[in-house]
């Protein structure tokens, strides 16, 4: 029965759920005991070696499975659990633009997002290379994702598919109340200066483009439409904040990109986790454990990972952000 649940049900969920997020001391027990197989019985020693991209799958698998039940849960929170699931969506596209372009991404993780989904990984669909790929993508939800103007690279593809998540994400705040917007647009003016601080560093130490010969996309300002001066403002405060908090010096190649960005998540999702407590009846209380839960996705790939490279658990943990 589709909207059974009214808001304070599906809170009290969310609360409940949060509870059962992983605290430090809960991965690194998990890091100890060498394996992820209390995460997804599907993850043996064998997989874990072997195909890190289906492990990454089956975390998602695993952590998204909630997620996927409460969509029809509330109308009052579903388009948050649908933007939840489509920014692992996103990473697919990506993941699609990059086998287009001749790229072969390793791990390969494919995140099935089930009846939501809108991608499917047919090889006919990146066989043909951008263009077709392109004009697939005009028949789902990612219609206005790419210009009508060729796609002439990687770099430039990664910038409009993270272009339209921001817009995507700022639509979407405009249709809450002013009560929820508040923090929410704080939220999104964290995640823009986080971009906009890193994107100029990533052409540089990722996509090996030297200042003075950007592409003509790399000049222009990363701002979501439908937004005004009072909000750019705060974007603008946002970044001072991170790069005073993160001593955000010159960045020379990707390992320093690397570290200063996740200084700087550190910093976000300290913030995250602080507004999450701050009214229980706001929608942003869902988008806070959303944030938490794909950051703790991220915790546990990163956790595969370094279990499969036979890092200590102090290693492993400097690539984790979560509650002490």
């Amino acid at each position: 029965m589709n909207y059974y649940a009214d808001r304070n049900y599906i809170h009290a969920g969310i609360y409940a759920l949060h509870s059962a997020l992983f605290d430090r001391g809960a991965l690194i027990d998990i890091i100890k005991s060498g394996s992820l197989h209390s995460i997804h019985p599907e993850i043996d020693k064998e997989i874990a070696l072997k195909n890190t991209g289906r492990v990454f799958e089956l975390i998602f698998e695993s952590q998204s499975a909630r997620i996927m039940r409460l969509t029809e849960a509330s109308a009052s929170t579903r388009g948050l659990f649908m933007l939840f699931l489509r920014y692992f969506e996103i990473h697919n596209l990506k993941l699609l633009c990059r086998e287009a372009f001749g790229m072969r991404p390793e791990p390969s993780a494919w995140y099935n997002t089930g009846v939501h989904a809108a991608l499917h990984r047919a090889p006919g669909i990146t066989a043909g290379g951008i263009k077709v790929l392109v004009e697939y993508t005009r028949l789902t939800w990612m219609k206005d994702f790419f210009p009508e103007e060729d796609i002439t690279g990687f770099a430039f593809a990664e910038y409009c598919i993270d272009k339209a998540v921001l817009d995507r994400a700022a639509d979407f705040i405009l249709t809450m109340n002013h009560r929820d917007s508040r923090d929410a647009m704080k939220l999104l003016a964290g995640y823009i200066a986080f971009m906009r601080i890193t994107w100029g560093n990533r052409l540089k130490t990722i996509y090996n483009i030297l200042p003075g010969s950007e592409p003509a996309f790399a000049s222009t300002v990363m701002w979501p439409r439908n937004t005004g001066s009072k909000f750019k403002r705060i974007v603008r405060e946002q970044e001072k904040m991170l790069l005073k908090k993160t001593g955000g010096a010159d960045i020379e190649d990707s390992e320093s990109l690397s570290t200063l960005e996740k200084k700087m998540e550190r910093v976000l999702f300290a913030e995250v986790r602080r507004m999450f407590y701050h009214d229980f009846h706001s929608r942003n209380t869902v988008a806070c454990y959303l944030l938490l839960l794909y950051r703790q996705i991220r915790n546990l790939s990163a956790i595969a990972e370094g279990l499969r490279l036979g890092l200590d658990a102090e290693t492993i943990m400097e690539n984790v952000i979560c509650e002490e």
